[in-house]
């Protein structure tokens, strides 16, 4: 340990990292139901604010057994929430009123958030994001620059950093929460968080709805024949 903060630089590019995550419909299309985002401070060291909104989906009127057991999002949570254009206009004041004129960066656990399901949202509301979101940092990334190991997911992370994990695995603000807990105990190492992961969201062809594809479940979410 004592190794990574002597060869790490303690000063940090961003005034505040943006913890984001997104919860989604498992079946196509995939549409974000939750949006969940911590506002951590690199001097600080603490979260300072917090955003979480549901979602109305668009195209899964009601949804099913698989995506609210994996989510832990519930019919009653979207049923009177705004559609998705409303929900992000509401997310994107708050981010611009937290971020002020400090330098910041979004940081996910891995790509999917962005790359997947970000990207897919916005395709099926025919919406372009900020540029903010065309490059971001990748916690998996840090970790494995400062730890010479890269985890298979933000459980392992916790695991090997000692930290207790709070909530439920794959629900969207449990899992910015147990990220933040991860990010403050690396930045309290001095380990430096540089951009680390790139992409251009631009509106391309309507994304096919494949209702007969087998939806990706991660692994241990759901009990012996749920599904």
């Amino acid at each position: 340990m004592n190794d990574i903060m002597n060869s790490t630089s303690n000063v940090q590019i961003f005034s505040y990292l943006f913890v984001l995550d997104f919860g989604a419909t498992v079946f196509d299309p995939q549409e974000i139901i939750e949006i969940a985002c911590l506002k951590v401070g690199t001097k600080s060291k603490q979260v300072e604010d917090s955003f979480r909104q549901y979602v109305r989906p668009k195209y899964c009127g009601r949804l099913n057994g698989v995506t609210m057991n994996i989510t832990g999002v519930r019919q009653e949570m979207v049923s009177s929430a705004p559609r998705f254009r409303v929900a992000w206009m509401k997310f994107m004041n708050w981010y611009l009123a937290a971020k002020g004129n400090h330098t910041v960066a979004f940081l996910t656990v891995d790509s999917f958030p962005i790359n997947m399901h970000l990207r897919c949202q916005t395709l099926l509301s025919k919406m372009r994001p900020s540029d903010d979101f065309n490059q971001w940092i990748v916690l998996k990334k840090v970790y494995y620059k400062a730890y010479d190991f890269f985890p298979r997911n933000l459980q392992f992370m916790m695991r090997e950093l000692k930290l207790p994990y709070q909530g439920k695995v794959e629900n969207a603000y449990d899992d910015v929460t147990n990220a933040a807990l991860v990010t403050q105990r690396m930045l309290r190492e001095n380990i430096k968080f540089e951009i680390n992961n790139h992409v251009k969201i631009d509106l391309g062809p309507w994304p096919a709805v494949r209702p007969d594809r087998k939806p990706y479940i991660p692994p241990g979410t759901l009990p012996p024949g749920a599904y």
